[in-house]
């Protein structure tokens, strides 16, 4: 077991009478399916249906919601936020007295031995909500988290640990492992991870996102992979010279990959070597 503060996210607190209809007007997910136990992994897209923001939201016992956001997107999404608030009585705050924190086994499995999932008041430990093999996430005054990681020394680890074990199992973090946001939702995986809801009402992308789903086949996405080398990323992903995709993040021999699935399908039943660099490009098993 690895328990690993993740230094890079920030949390907005949303609250409000409005707040629960405001969100569910811009996010790909239910809100009506939150929870104190049960958090949620959501997208906002643009009108064209292409990736904007992600993040995760947590609802506190005194019903405000907490939203947990990549540090590198946090201003953009608190000014995106309140450019549809207009009058809804809707509070955002950055919340800056909290801190995140994963928990998980470096082999994927699901169990972990800890306290029984705990509804978030000043701290809490809940579920990923996109894999089980991600294991928990832990919100809490900064103070109460760091005294948790410091209670269990000897399984403390650092974040390269925690890219790692979600790259291992097909997970983006879409903040960083992306070069640009020119990336429709489906494309980035998140019918798998729980990112998107297709029986809620309209948010904004939806038109696009159900035609994708119900009309359309995905021509692109990130897929895992398997690395012999150590490529420098992002970098073009090549076979017999044809261009086939980009190798997004790349960690101690795993990688994801935005690919084109047609070209990577058709060099892995060929039996073509796919290259990023030097590097060998391997399907994940």
């Amino acid at each position: 077991m690895k328990i690993c503060l993740l230094s890079a996210r920030n949390i907005l607190e949303i609250e409000g009478a409005d707040a629960e209809e405001f969100l569910q007007n811009l996010i790909t997910v239910d809100i009506s399916k939150l929870a104190e136990d049960a958090p949620l992994w959501t997208g906002m897209l643009t009108p064209q249906g292409k990736y904007q923001f992600d993040f995760f939201l947590h609802k506190t016992e005194s019903g405000a919601i907490l939203l947990d956001v990549h540090s590198c997107q946090l201003e953009e999404l608190m000014s995106e936020l309140k450019k549809y608030r207009l009058r809804a009585d809707v509070k955002v705050t950055d919340r800056k007295d909290l801190a995140v924190a994963a928990i998980f086994n470096q082999n994927g499995a699901a169990s972990i031995e800890l306290p029984a999932p705990m509804a978030l008041s000043s701290f809490s430990i809940l579920p990923d909500p996109r894999l089980p093999a991600l294991g928990e996430r832990i919100i809490g005054t900064k103070e109460n988290v760091e005294n948790y990681i410091g209670n269990h020394e000897e399984h403390i680890g650092v974040e390269t640990d925690y890219i790692y074990h979600r790259v291992s199992l097909g997970v983006p973090e879409l903040a960083t492992d992306l070069p640009d946001k020119d990336i429709f939702w489906l494309e980035t995986d998140a019918e798998r991870l729980g990112g998107v809801d297709f029986e809620k009402g309209c948010f904004v992308g939806q038109e696009v996102t159900a035609r994708m789903k119900h009309k359309t086949e995905l021509k692109k996405k990130i897929i895992p992979v398997n690395l012999v080398g150590n490529p420098v990323t992002p970098c073009g992903l090549a076979s017999d010279m044809i261009q086939i995709g980009t190798l997004l993040v790349a960690v101690k021999g795993r990688g994801l990959a935005f690919v084109r699935l047609d070209k990577w399908q058709n060099a892995v039943n060929t039996l073509r070597s796919v290259a990023a660099g030097d590097c060998l490009v391997l399907k994940a098993a």
